[in-house]
């Protein structure tokens, strides 16, 4: 060990059931594992850890993740270009258009 406290580079590895990270650094003084530089995503951790690992046996999931992104695509491509819009061009009322934008990023 070096002699403020941190491991030497690369001497600590970090090792689960579903990741492995290797040339790390032991930081003791804060007792934790200080990760390398560019570590890509593990997409088994992040689905082991996911609410579909809970709830993926009940009938319902499936369909609430689909209207979840239903409505989540009808508010991009509708509700927040009308705010844009509303905004930027509707010229007879500059109030009235400023609080309809308000209210449907608001809504959004």
């Amino acid at each position: 060990m070096s002699t403020d406290g941190n491991s030497a580079p690369g001497s600590s590895v970090y090792d689960s059931s579903t990741m492995y990270v290797g040339d790390g650094t032991w930081l003791a003084s804060k007792n934790t594992f200080l990760l390398p530089n560019l570590q890509g995503l593990n997409f088994a951790t992040m689905q082991l850890n996911s609410m579909s690992s809970r709830f993926s046996d009940l009938p319902q999931y499936h369909r609430l993740i689909i209207g979840h992104g239903v409505v989540a695509a009808l508010i991009f491509l509708l509700i927040v270009p009308s705010a844009i819009f509303i905004a930027r061009f509707y010229y007879r009322n500059p109030r009235l258009a400023l609080r309809l934008h308000i209210y449907l990023q608001i809504l959004t």
